[in-house]
């Protein structure tokens, strides 16, 4: 079950930071992982809005390079401030079958927490299958874009029987990547999930929303369009 409350209750302040932290910079950013190691998410949130820094500490503009740097990571994204969506957008969304799931939260894999300063802000999720045990047990499937159609063909199988095994089937989703039966096939995977740095484009998000069963799960470090 997701760690999402449900979507008519309201999230958190911090939550809502991670999310929209999200919107302003692109997945491991090393400027805005530095910030987040000694500044709560909406400590940060605050200052991006004000255009000033929140803080400094070790290898966080600590020496004069590394506050250059910081102001730099700042005007990158103070630029994507109007762009930000509102509260409300993201209560919507959340009635839309999207939901976030955020460190600490019970459904976040531990596993990406060996990231450290890298791992994502917060995920975006789309589907039913609980993130964190599907990663318990999973195999990742990648593949060429130019796939041939025996190569989709012969993924497609391997996807099939290794959900009948009880395995998950981690993928990044490229569309060139999986014919139509592929995917079909991926979605008999227990588990399955599409992982992905962005939300999949209106051209695979048409695909994706076919896989997004009780069984299979979309999800981005990057916020849906």
């Amino acid at each position: 079950m997701s760690s999402d409350p449900s979507p008519h209750v309201p999230l958190g302040e911090e939550t809502l930071a991670r999310a929209a932290l999200t919107y302003l910079a692109e997945p491991a950013d090393p400027a805005l992982g530095a910030l987040l190691a000694i500044c709560s998410p909406a400590e940060v949130l605050a200052a991006i809005k004000a255009d000033m820094l929140p803080g400094t500490g070790p290898g966080c503009g600590d020496t004069p390079a590394s506050r250059a740097a910081l102001g730099r990571a700042l005007g990158r994204w103070r630029a994507r401030l109007p762009g930000l969506p509102d509260d409300d957008w993201i209560a919507g969304a959340r009635r839309d079958g999207i939901r976030l799931i955020c460190p600490g939260d019970a459904e976040w894999p531990g596993a990406l927490d060996q990231l450290a300063q890298a791992r994502p802000y917060a995920l975006w999720l789309r589907g039913n299958a609980d993130l964190r045990f599907a990663s318990s047990r999973s195999v990742s499937m990648v593949g060429s874009r130019a796939a041939t159609g025996y190569g989709g063909h012969v993924a497609g199988e391997m996807a099939a029987d290794l959900g009948e095994r009880g395995w998950a089937v981690v993928s990044g989703g490229a569309y060139e990547t999986k014919s139509q039966w592929a995917l079909a096939c991926f979605c008999q995977a227990a588990g399955s999930a599409r992982l992905s740095a962005e939300w999949p484009d209106h051209k695979t998000w048409r695909l994706s929303a076919s896989e997004t069963t009780a069984r299979a799960t979309v999800t981005a470090a990057y916020r849906p369009p």
